[in-house]
């Protein structure tokens, strides 16, 4: 594959990245790593004491001393996710990469490049002295993935900048001006614990779904595997009246479950209408989602619970399972294929004596985003189940007029011939935060990146030359930007 000079720097600077652990609450080594490149380059750099943010900044090249300066911003951390069977210590290793056919991918885990690609660009433009540009500010957060807290309760006094360039976007050609703000909604189902007075001891496992971003890919219509073990639960249950040991299903609120699985015990009469019945709902779930998903549901006699739930509790999970709403909330009438309020039912897990549900919401418009915390909050009182909400973050509205975002359009159209896409998108952008907090500053805002997929999910890739083409609009638009 034949790459620009630029790009292959920017290539090489992300699979460095690669090699250092970030997931979310966990970027000590990335942030490390920066304020040792900073120091290796003579840049002025610093961690955020409250937040744990890198910040970097760079002096303007001759001739744009006098230009707005320019913020560069993407985050530290990353989702990490890994298929069934994979071995893989997040914490310690480095990713392993494969590159077919100019996409870029790990080993059956998450890449990475959402949000990696960020901190390689800025890399490249930091480290170079042969770009011309205003002023620029670098600054790069943490926790984007869970709960936005360095965007959330950044210093807004460590930047000067009144333009700002998010680059954690997934779409070349693709300009964002907009994006949802979220919430995360948690309920608390507490349960007693006993013997079973069962004998036949069994696990259904669901797997073989895409799961993916909860915002981008939530109008695809994809399987969640919550919803669909709960669905089978209940046919399992209405007819064998099993005694429940386990369920547990997604591993991240924001991600699309791809994989769940319940533990029971049921009466060994039953044996062998329980593999009929397993088999018959798999191709149940298969024929309504069409070409959408696929679905494996598989069952494994044994497994290691020595306890049950008590039968109201168990009756009460299934019940709310079944009755939260996972997928798009509202569309927009006036936007083609533009999702306005969504929401993901994300993890469901056992602790101890309590069963404990995560949901993930997302809006552009604030009041939808608290009617469906009200929604949940109805259905957690109604099963008497206890309830929080957690990690509110702001929509990032549309500005009607943006002088960055003009320059960019006809920059992009003079470079290409084509004019870019204006979207708003249905993700969680941290530029709600920046839009709010630098209000002071007049700040504009624009958020781009190159063609990735599956992000979120082990199915993540880059596409290694559209990273190339993106990185060298941004060059071009920070040299025009003077």
């Amino acid at each position: 594959m034949q790459l620009s000079k630029n790009g292959q720097i920017v290539m090489d600077w992300f699979r460095e990245i690669t090699k250092i652990p970030r997931c979310s609450g966990e970027e000590a080594g990335i942030s490390e790593f920066l304020i040792k490149f900073a120091k290796d380059n003579n840049l002025e750099a610093f961690i955020e004491e409250t937040t744990g943010n890198v910040i970097i900044k760079k002096n303007a090249t001759k001739g744009y001393e006098n230009s707005k300066t320019i913020i560069l911003q993407g985050h530290l951390d990353m989702v990490c996710e890994k298929n069934q069977g994979i071995v893989h210590d997040f914490s310690k290793d480095a990713l392993k990469l494969t590159e077919h056919e100019g996409l870029l991918r790990a080993t059956g885990t998450t890449l990475g490049a959402d949000n990696g690609i960020a901190i390689a660009y800025a890399l490249t433009i930091l480290s170079s002295d042969e770009f011309e540009h205003p002023p620029i500010e670098v600054i790069l957060t943490t926790e984007e993935e869970t709960s936005m807290k360095g965007a959330e309760f950044f210093n807004p006094q460590n930047l000067k900048g009144s333009r700002l360039l998010n680059l954690d976007a997934e779409e070349e050609g693709v300009f964002y001006i907009s994006s949802a703000g979220g919430i995360d909604h948690h309920m608390y189902l507490d349960f007693k614990k006993s013997k079973p007075s069962l004998d036949s001891k069994y696990k259904v496992l669901i797997s073989g779904l895409k799961g993916g971003h909860s915002g981008s890919d939530i109008h695809k219509e994809r399987g969640n595997s919550i919803k669909l073990l709960a669905r089978t639960l209940a046919e399992l249950n209405s007819k064998f009246n099993l005694e429940l040991a386990d369920f547990n299903g997604g591993s991240k609120i924001n991600a699309i479950p791809r994989e769940a699985s319940c533990a029971f015990y049921i009466d060994k009469s039953f044996e062998s209408d329980l593999n009929t019945m397993i088999k018959e709902l798999e191709n149940l779930y298969n024929n309504e989602m069409g070409s959408a998903d696929s679905v494996t549901l598989s069952i494994e006699k044994n497994h290691e619970f020595d306890t049950v739930m008590d039968k109201e509790s168990t009756d009460k999970l299934i019940n709310v399972l079944l009755l939260i709403h996972s997928g798009i909330d509202h569309k927009s009438v006036d936007i083609e294929d533009f999702v306005i309020s969504s929401q993901n039912l994300g993890v469901v897990k056992f602790e101890d004596n309590t069963v404990i549900i995560s949901n993930s919401l997302r809006s552009s418009i604030k009041s939808l985003k608290t009617a469906m915390v009200q929604k949940l909050d109805i259905i957690a009182n109604a099963f008497n189940l206890r309830f929080e909400s957690e990690a509110d973050y702001p929509e990032w509205q549309y500005k009607p007029n943006s002088d960055l975002r003009d320059i960019a359009c006809k920059l992009y159209e003079d470079l290409t011939g084509n004019k870019p896409v204006i979207k708003a998108i249905h993700a969680g952008l941290e530029c709600g935060f920046f839009a709010d907090a630098l209000k002071n500053n007049d700040i504009d805002i624009l958020s781009f990146g190159p063609n990735m997929d599956g992000v979120h999910s082990p199915d993540e890739y880059l596409d290694i030359n559209s990273a190339d083409r993106v990185f060298g609009f941004l060059v071009e638009l920070l040299k025009t930007l003077k």
